[in-house]
């Protein structure tokens, strides 16, 4: 799955007219951080940041500080990933009734 840099990027969501894509999406996420999946992206960023903090620190002090910055810098950027993806994914999922939703209220659109 490709990451979505803008909300305006998720094809659901990039159909819809622009006054409506905010108001949508606002709603999706109000909904969704209840959902068991957030809570899994959620502690699968917990686990690779902590995990990638944990070895930073556990270098021997021969280690430069910029190689230990580096370690935790790069496990943030990858629990980020992994954590956003899992998100995103299950948003996409999730999001169709609130499109569908849309239109039976705007036909026109």
């Amino acid at each position: 799955m490709s990451p979505f840099w803008s909300y305006k990027k998720i094809p659901e969501i990039a159909a819809l007219p622009k006054s409506e894509q905010l108001k949508t999406w606002k709603a999706i996420l109000k909904d969704l951080n209840k959902h068991p999946n957030v809570k899994v992206a959620q502690i699968a960023y917990f686990i690779i940041v902590s995990l990638a903090v944990t070895i930073a620190t556990q270098l021997p002090y021969t280690f430069q500080i910029q190689n230990k910055v580096l370690i935790a810098t790069i496990g943030g950027a990858l629990g980020g990933y992994i954590g956003s993806t899992i998100y995103v994914s299950s948003i996409r999922k999730h999001m169709q009734p609130y499109i569908d939703q849309h239109f039976e209220t705007h036909p026109s659109a």
